[in-house]
């Protein structure tokens, strides 16, 4: 289960929103690469790996097309609350990044042990 997935829950008890969307913001603000970009495929395979997506056993109860759909959706809700940018996008590739507005929320909505949690997790400053 990927680290985001915890602190996307404690924001979704706080802020109510939904839980996808807190993850997607995060995985993408806790990008290790410089752009702070992350891929459609990078946000499929995140979302893969959360109890929300997946049977008893560990393996995902929905498609890859069904993720894709998924994420796109998210994206959209994202994209209208001026939290992230769509720099392209295709049925399976979309380059995203979070905008001002959405590492300010990032920033404004997390403590600093959960900052220091998504930097061990990975995130650069």
């Amino acid at each position: 289960m990927p680290a985001v997935y915890y602190i996307a829950r404690q924001l979704h008890r706080q802020l109510s929103g939904e839980v996808i969307d807190y993850v997607l913001v995060l995985w993408i603000y806790s990008n290790p690469h410089e752009t702070r970009r992350r891929s459609l495929p990078s946000l499929i395979h995140v979302l893969k790996h959360t109890p929300e997506f997946q049977r008893p056993d560990g393996k995902p109860n929905v498609t890859d097309e069904e993720l894709n759909q998924i994420v796109l959706a998210a994206l959209q809700r994202l994209k209208e609350n001026e939290l992230v940018t769509i720099f392209a996008r295709s049925e399976t590739m979309a380059q995203i990044s979070l905008t001002e507005k959405g590492i300010d929320f990032v920033k404004t909505h997390l403590t600093i042990e959960e900052m220091q949690f998504l930097e061990e997790s990975g995130h650069i400053t």
